[in-house]
């Protein structure tokens, strides 16, 4: 069914990432991305980012005029950074098949089509009505649909999209997640990762780690300068009809553990480098150039891959010893029960050389609650598997007063990580 322009404006005012979405494109193109400007012409897209700057004077006087300025440029630059950093780890991984989720205005398909590299990019019909007769004139490579309507939220919408690519994927996601409430992200999570198992490949956001408000206070270098900022987004975010209540967190390690506990394996990457050319940096002094250099060293991009699903392993050797074993993240978990002797040990360390012979990891995390004897051979063992990996990556767990009462007195202790 075709929109009308009434029908148009109502999706355009339920979308809060709407306004948003023309702003990164206005301020990507005053960073001086030719593709950026070549789109903003098209589109038309002029005077959002005013409103936002606006916002923080009329009236209000969070800022004074010199540090609005700085204010905008701290925000501009954190957008011509993003760009630059998904830009870099896209080249870098050699994916030829990009998945672009809540795309919005930003060129990237241009970009993506110089590279030699398929290109959908999804997101919401207000956002993809626009962008369709926009990729029918400057885009001319590909043999499928640019751009694609679709929810993050919805796993078969996600799918569709990406069954228009071919290969392995670079999926990227930015300045959407911090909109999601925690069912929400929920939802999102499990959708990629079931697009991950079909596909492979790899999703990469910035959105769980940059700060990005945290761009504006060190462009205008006042302690107090991120509680105004918050102030004239609470007043931006109000005169917009704008109210979410996102998924928070205490911690980056606890983002981190939220998502691999519903199955993704996180590896951070660096957010800028030294050799990453930015525009906007070149228009702070050299004191606010280290500050911002400084700001963005601090920050990852996420890359994100599918972890196995979890398959406990129980079987029982011939000499009586219970083991249990699975492979979570990129650990190897193993529980012992039973005796681990002279004639047990053996067994252990074959089933050792064969699960490194068919899996990958880098860590291994031994449950010993229920081993009821060590001997000597069985601490030899230990020592053989600590000296493949690492002794610093050999952990026990829930050692026993018999068992840790042995590790002390050998000086076991000593070798590997007792929890």
């Amino acid at each position: 069914m075709s929109h009308t322009k009434n029908e148009m404006n109502y999706q355009e005012a339920v979308n809060p990432t709407f306004t948003t979405g023309q702003a990164t494109l206005e301020m990507l193109a005053a960073s001086g991305n030719s593709d950026a400007i070549t789109y903003k012409e098209i589109l038309g897209v002029a005077g959002v980012t005013e409103k936002v700057g606006g916002s923080a004077n009329d009236g209000n006087k969070f800022f004074s005029d010199e540090e609005g300025k700085a204010l905008m440029m701290g925000i501009t630059l954190s957008v011509e950074a993003r760009y630059a950093a998904v830009s870099r780890l896209l080249k870098a991984s050699g994916c030829k098949s990009m998945l672009d989720i809540a795309s919005g205005y930003t060129p990237r398909a241009l970009m993506c089509q110089k590279e030699g590299i398929d290109y959908v990019g999804m997101d919401l019909p207000a956002v993809v009505d626009k962008m369709r007769p926009l990729s029918q004139k400057i885009l001319t490579a590909g043999n499928h649909p640019t751009y694609v309507t679709g929810d993050v939220t919805n796993a078969t919408s996600l799918m569709q999209a990406a069954e228009l690519l071919q290969g392995e994927l670079f999926i990227s996601c930015e300045g959407l997640l911090t909109y999601l409430n925690t069912s929400e992200l929920e939802q999102a999570i499990h959708g990629i990762r079931q697009v991950l198992l079909a596909h492979g490949g790899a999703w990469y956001t910035s959105d769980m780690d940059v700060q990005y408000d945290h761009f504006s206070a060190v462009a205008i270098n006042n302690p107090d300068a991120l509680q105004r900022f918050a102030a004239v987004m609470r007043n931006v975010r109000k005169e917009s009809d704008v109210y979410f209540f996102p998924t928070t967190f205490k911690s980056l390690e606890e983002k981190i553990s939220f998502f691999e506990e519903r199955g993704l394996y996180v590896e951070l990457c660096p957010f800028y480098t030294d050799d990453t050319q930015l525009n906007i940096l070149y228009g702070f002094d050299t004191e606010g150039q280290a500050r911002m250099k400084g700001l963005m060293k601090s920050f990852h991009v996420w890359k994100m891959t599918a972890a196995e699903e979890k398959r406990e392993v129980n079987l029982q050797t011939d000499n009586g010893l219970d083991i249990r074993y699975q492979h979570s993240g990129d650990a190897l978990q193993i529980a012992l029960k039973g005796r681990l002797d002279t004639l047990s040990a053996p067994e252990l360390m074959e089933l050792f050389d064969k699960l490194c012979a068919s899996a990958s990891f880098a860590k291994l995390v031994f449950d010993l609650e229920k081993l009821e004897y060590l001997s000597s051979t069985g601490l030899r063992v230990f020592l053989m598997m600590a000296k493949r990996l690492g002794s610093e990556n050999v952990f026990v767990d829930n050692a026993n007063a018999l068992i840790r009462e042995i590790f002390d007195t050998t000086g076991f202790s000593e070798v590997v990580t007792i929890r």
